[in-house]
């Protein structure tokens, strides 16, 4: 924890999910599983924000895609090529969210 303190700030998401995989002693696989679980959740915590639903429905989209996770985790762990990773959109995912935390300007409207 000293090295991610000694980062300063906010680490970003795949630094620390790094440091906490690490830690945690998890195997490639669990680690391949956290992440994609976080990237699930961040997308339905948006949609709460962003849409009006009942607050129950995100979490049934995460069940419906545990099985997908599942899958897509076996076979991330296989590959040994960045280009053949199955979710070309990941980083994407991480530069918008530095993008909106860095932004000083509301970034939707309800």
């Amino acid at each position: 924890m000293r090295g991610l303190r000694a980062l300063g700030g906010a680490p970003q998401r795949p630094v620390a999910l790094g440091v906490v995989t690490a830690l945690t002693a998890m195997d490639e696989r669990q680690a391949a599983r956290v992440c994609l679980y976080d990237d699930a959740q961040a997308v339905a915590s948006a949609a709460l924000k962003l849409l009006p639903i009942d607050p129950l429905e995100p979490v049934r989209w995460l069940l419906t895609v545990a099985l997908m996770i599942d899958e897509v985790t076996r076979e991330a762990v296989t590959i040994t090529e960045p280009a053949a990773l199955p979710a070309s959109a990941a980083p994407l995912i991480e530069e918008w969210s530095l993008t909106h935390y860095l932004s000083k300007r509301r970034m939707f409207r309800a």
